[in-house]
């Protein structure tokens, strides 16, 4: 057992030093792929997206790293490289992850799919799609307004599950909650609207990050 565990420790420190030799040879020996260390109970395949090693990521991967397993943080390699602002790291995870069965659980890459958003839009804007209807908002008694003093100049709110609100506040206040095929292309083509994924937030680089590979 002792053994066993030197070798993990030793192919971490391989992964942290970006030795892809060293790395092979602790796995021909015996270390396994998947445990965690000590700090932070992350496995080699969270050390090398949090370092941003695309090759590092490959090769474990290849020899079975687990693309979902977390440590302390409860965190993916993929939230961690994200974390990080490695796109290019988070994208190969991303891919990974659906080979692997796909993020199910919506925890990681497809996390976004869940994420609260909404956009604001001129009630015109709206108005424009050929099957567009208004209901009175469900808000409180004495809150809100009927559909009848909405003006084309009112803002009202897109969410990510396409609804649409005169608060910004998701369900309330809805005066759209009927999601057609229609409406959903609408918004796509039309208004452009997107929920930002997690490439969107992510921040640019610097033109010194970018030059130097980072």
């Amino acid at each position: 057992m002792e053994t066993t565990i030197l070798s993990n420790e030793a192919l971490i420190q391989a992964v942290k030093d970006g030795d892809r030799q060293k790395v092979e040879t602790e796995l021909a020996s015996g270390a396994d792929v998947n445990a965690s260390g000590p700090e932070q109970e992350w496995t080699p395949l969270n050390y090398a997206s949090g370092k941003g090693d695309l090759v590092m990521v490959e090769l474990l991967l290849k020899r079975g790293a687990n693309v979902f397993k977390t440590g302390r943080d409860n965190r993916t390699p993929y939230q961690i490289a994200v974390a990080a602002g490695h796109g290019d790291v988070a994208r190969y995870l991303a891919a990974a992850e659906a080979s692997a069965g796909g993020d199910t659980q919506k925890i990681s890459s497809r996390q976004s799919e869940t994420r609260p958003y909404c956009k604001a839009y001129y009630l015109k804007d709206l108005r424009r799609f050929a099957s567009w209807s208004e209901s009175r908002p469900n808000g409180k008694a004495g809150e809100g307004s009927s559909s009848a003093t909405l003006t084309d100049d009112d803002v009202v709110f897109v969410h990510q599950d396409l609804t649409v609100t005169q608060s910004m506040f998701h369900n309330e206040n809805v005066i759209m909650g009927t999601v057609t095929p229609q409406w959903r292309a609408f918004c796509t083509n039309e208004l452009g609207f997107k929920v930002p994924d997690d490439f969107d937030l992510m921040p640019a680089k610097s033109a010194s990050d970018a030059a130097a590979g980072n």
